[in-house]
């Protein structure tokens, strides 16, 4: 049984969205070995869990042995109620994938798991994950902390599992995510009371003016291509896991050229608005049934600097090389022949800027772990 949460959804909170998002997945993974082998798999640190006890979540890359995704994956911290309160579930960890990568990502990490105490077991059916977006709740809490209701208990036992509630770790601009059961009618009842439902495409068109790729998006690509750097999903300070050589030799050695970006179509503004985060999502965007997925995305000088990975009506996320696109300061693209702008978001622009105004040389590529790797970089601002 899963703890209602009430109190979360007080009206006092800014009235927002909610979104079930039917296509995401839950494999649990529980045995001694479990944080070992994801510790070994993904991008970023399992260690986070112990390092701060108000750590719910964390959200990395799963790679291949050539150093790029084949998908990416939150990795949730359950809770269980026993003897009057909640506690942590030792040694069980939630994975929430895509619906088609599961099979993939299950695979993968039984392959490297020879020997290890852990046990699979897909609980999608079990679970239902939601998104809150454009939500406030009355107390502030950081990205990654628990959002656990303090409402009085209905139908709990020991050792049920609670309903989990916990900022989006990548952005808070994505808000909230819920992992509760499929069958929770006090949560339906508690969100539609309060939340107005919107469906996925109005999630993903978020996400994209967020510069986030996810699932199919980041196939094949480089987890810094992805801004994991930027979303807090990569971590430079663990040790060793699987394609961890490429990831930490392109962070060292020089500038990542070539990021995913938002462009937004038909839209008529200056060349350095932000306007994917400064206005309602309702007012950017319109109903565009031409398909750009796979197209050029061009320069207002006529060169091919990109090109659009996925789409929801007029909003783009594109592949492109920004550098020299942001040295120019001029933000106008052509997609197939569609004017557009590259919209930089508030995730980016907190260190593009950084990036644009200094001259990066490379002398050495360190690495291995930080307490041990060594590098000289001259710096020198324009």
């Amino acid at each position: 049984m899963y703890r209602a949460a009430k109190r979360f959804f007080s009206t006092e909170s800014t009235i927002g969205s909610f979104i079930r998002l039917r296509n995401r997945a839950i494999v649990g993974i529980d045995g001694k070995d479990a944080k070992t082998v994801l510790q070994g798999l993904m991008t970023n640190d399992m260690q986070s869990f112990a390092k701060r006890s108000d750590v719910a979540a964390i959200h990395g890359g799963f790679l291949n042995l050539s150093g790029r995704i084949f998908t990416d994956a939150f990795v949730v911290k359950p809770l269980i109620f026993q003897e009057g309160k909640e506690v942590v579930k030792e040694d069980e960890y939630f994975i929430d994938c895509t619906q088609e990568k599961k099979e993939e990502l299950v695979n993968h990490i039984k392959k490297h798991a020879l020997r290890k105490k852990i046990e699979l077991f897909d609980i999608s059916d079990q679970l239902q994950v939601v998104s809150l977006l454009n939500h406030v709740p009355n107390e502030e809490s950081s990205a990654g902390k628990f959002r656990q209701a303090k409402s009085e208990m209905s139908h709990v036992e020991d050792g049920d599992y609670t309903m989990l509630i916990y900022q989006d770790p990548r952005s808070p601009l994505l808000g909230y995510r819920i992992i509760a059961s499929a069958e929770d009618d006090d949560l339906s009842k508690m969100i539609e009371g309060v939340l107005g439902e919107k469906n996925q495409e109005y999630y993903d068109l978020t996400r994209y003016l967020c510069a986030i790729p996810e699932g199919e998006e980041v196939k094949d690509m480089l987890p810094l291509n992805c801004n994991f750097d930027f979303t807090g999903s990569i971590s430079f300070s663990k040790g060793c896991y699987i394609g961890q050589e490429l990831t930490a030799r392109s962070f060292h050695t020089g500038i990542i050229r070539r990021r995913v970006f938002p462009i937004i179509l038909n839209q008529i503004t200056d060349s350095s608005s932000n306007i994917g985060m400064n206005l309602p999502l309702d007012k950017i965007i319109n109903d565009y049934t031409a398909n750009f997925v796979g197209k050029e995305v061009v320069s207002s000088k006529g060169t091919t600097i990109g090109k659009v990975i996925a789409q929801r009506k007029n909003i783009c996320l594109a592949y492109i090389q920004y550098i020299e696109l942001f040295k120019e300061g001029k933000l106008g693209v052509k997609v197939d022949g569609v004017d557009g702008y590259i919209s930089r978001t508030e995730i980016l622009n907190r260190h593009v800027t950084s990036y644009i105004m200094l001259s990066l040389i490379h002398i050495s590529e360190p690495t291995r772990q930080a307490e041990i790797s060594y590098a000289v970089f001259c710096l020198k601002k324009k």
